[in-house]
């Protein structure tokens, strides 16, 4: 007969072999590692929290306390010039106005506001119309190469010809520094630098002298605040640090406070330019 009909037990050789058996494995022991794992896991991030916890109350109490007892620290040494480098997240928030008056009242007119994608050079008439309202005097505002003034509201975009109005004693100069605005002002100082050196000489001495880059930046700050989460120049004109002295406030709760208590460093810190 056929042989698909033939019994296991008829086909030769297959009668001698033992029948597979299909064994179900047993319960096994579970790893150690598997098991600590997410038990550290979780007691690193209720570490975590219970610092992040205590850092904010700390930040509290101190700022509670600066503002219920208020120090009267007579500062010695205020900047000319102040510079503040912005985080981009903190500009619709951060009320500008207050910040610029609260300079003013310790008498730094010389003001840069810098923030790397140019949220706040985009804002700049906005900026300058909301400030001019509540101050008395004229308010020179520089964006790129292009300067106008604003005067109690009212702002003349007309580009001021005279480039002698900007270093007007009696008002405020403010200027409005981005990543892109820097690049554009060091192309510009190297075409002007080209253009004055490369016919005089065959081979160009390639050194940027200060007349070039304050065409484009004027305000050079003694002292510059970075308001942000984390501590950042990125994009500032690097020649517009080299004298400066660095700050750094992760946000601004309280105007007063908080910058006082930046000048309040600036005032013992000590400079040495050329020593």
């Amino acid at each position: 007969r056929d042989w698909s009909q033939k019994t296991m037990a008829e086909v030769p050789g297959l009668a001698a072999r033992p029948r597979p058996r299909l064994e179900l494995p047993g319960p096994r022991k579970a790893c150690p590692a598997k098991i600590w794992d997410p038990v550290f896991a979780w007691m690193l991030w209720i570490l975590h929290v219970l610092v992040e916890v205590f850092s904010l109350a700390h930040e509290f109490y101190q700022r509670a306390y600066r503002l219920a007892f208020p120090r009267n620290y007579t500062l010695k040494k205020l900047p000319k010039n102040i510079g503040f480098a912005i985080d981009s997240r903190l500009t619709a928030s951060l009320h500008i106005s207050h910040v610029l008056h609260f300079c003013v009242q310790h008498n730094i007119r010389r003001i840069s506001l810098y923030d790397m994608e140019g949220e706040l050079a985009s804002r700049h008439e906005s900026i300058a119309r909301e400030f001019s309202t509540s101050h008395d005097g004229t308010v020179t505002v520089r964006v790129g190469e292009k300067e106008y003034r604003a005067v109690r509201g009212d702002v003349d975009l007309k580009t001021v010809e005279n480039e002698d109005n900007f270093d007007d004693k009696n008002g405020v100069q403010l200027e409005f520094l981005s990543a892109q605005l820097g690049e554009e002002v060091m192309s510009d100082a190297l075409k002007r630098y080209c253009k004055e050196q490369w016919p005089k000489e065959r081979k160009a001495n390639f050194n940027l002298k200060g007349q070039h880059l304050n065409k484009g930046c004027k305000l050079v700050p003694d002292l510059i605040i970075s308001i942000g989460k984390h501590f950042s120049l990125k994009g500032f004109p690097a020649w517009l640090i080299r004298t400066a002295e660095l700050g750094h406030i992760k946000t601004i709760y309280d105007v007063n406070s908080d910058l006082s208590r930046a000048l309040e460093v600036y005032d013992k810190s000590i400079q040495r330019h050329g020593a």
